[in-house]
């Protein structure tokens, strides 16, 4: 049976402090980046002092005490420890969750006002507790990279769906009303909600609508159409009982593969009116408020 035991992480590896690198000499480009106190790269280089797959934690600034996991070789900055020679009884991405795990600890060693620190001296004493098995060490540090990757990957369709909302929001467009009485495209809320016709020769005209269940309807189903044209399968179903109508848009948590755009909307979607007139909207109509 493996047993668990508590060591300083001075005794697992040696904290080696990056070498200073004037602005003037990084690039925008390069072979290699430079760490040297933050999160992201502070510029690149040709050259390296570091070795590839070895675990840095940031000395100096706003972000001292961030763990992160280096991949390829890289420059080691003057506000940067990069974890070497480690010991034999340490599996290295063990080493990196547990202390990406204990990140807010060692961000609390932080020292300064003015550009916050951590000592080495400090950071020296982090207790790194592991299993003597070390093939139980790789077993927990695949599991946890795993879920990073996971959550890598959700980040990333996040993202994707902001970009799609943006892009909505943008298609969404607000509207108002010129001294003449015409309807105009405006960024500020007006009231006015009309729909966006624009013609082959390049004109734009609008149809403004008054307020009745078209505009509930049709708002939602422009949405959804948007959607599904930027590769989110949403759908939609309407039922009409007692008077009501019950309208449900779907929406994947999911990146499934993208759904075919429907020609037709649901027979729902143009609601019959008291006088019994429904709305018809062309193909390439937008809807915009304000």
């Amino acid at each position: 049976m493996s047993e668990w035991v508590k060591k300083q992480l001075s005794q697992l590896a040696l904290l080696s402090k990056g070498q200073q690198m004037a602005k003037i000499h990084l690039e925008k480009e390069g072979d290699y980046y430079v760490l040297n106190g933050g999160q992201n790269p502070s510029g690149y280089l040709n050259k390296w002092n570091t070795e590839a797959d070895t675990i840095s934690i940031s000395e100096g600034g706003n972000s001292c005490g961030y763990v992160a996991y280096n991949s390829t070789r890289f420059w080691s900055g003057g506000h940067n420890y990069a974890l070497k020679n480690l010991s034999k009884e340490i599996c290295l991405l063990y080493l990196y969750e547990y202390l990406k795990f204990k990140e807010p600890d060692i961000m609390r060693l932080r020292v300064g006002s003015g550009l916050p620190n951590i000592q080495k001296k400090e950071l020296s004493k982090v207790q790194i507790q592991f299993s003597t098995n070390k093939q139980e060490q790789e077993k927990i540090a695949e599991i946890l990279t795993t879920i990073d990757i996971a959550i890598d990957k959700t980040t990333a369709i996040i993202e994707k769906y902001k970009a799609i909302k943006e892009g909505l929001l943008q298609d969404l467009l607000t509207n108002g009303i010129d001294e003449n009485g015409n309807i105009t495209e405006s960024e500020k809320r007006t009231g006015v909600w009309a729909w966006r016709h624009p013609h082959h020769d390049g004109s734009v005209t609008y149809t403004r609508l008054m307020g009745d269940v078209r505009l509930f309807v049709n708002t939602l189903q422009h949405a959804v159409d948007l959607m599904t044209q930027r590769g989110i399968p949403a759908v939609t179903s309407c039922e009409q009982a007692d008077g009501f109508l019950e309208y449900t848009v779907r929406i994947p948590t999911a990146t499934p593969a993208p759904l075919p755009v429907p020609n037709t909307l649901p027979a729902c979607h143009e609601p019959e009116m008291p006088n019994g007139e429904g709305s018809s909207l062309g193909e390439e109509d937008a809807f915009v408020r304000s």
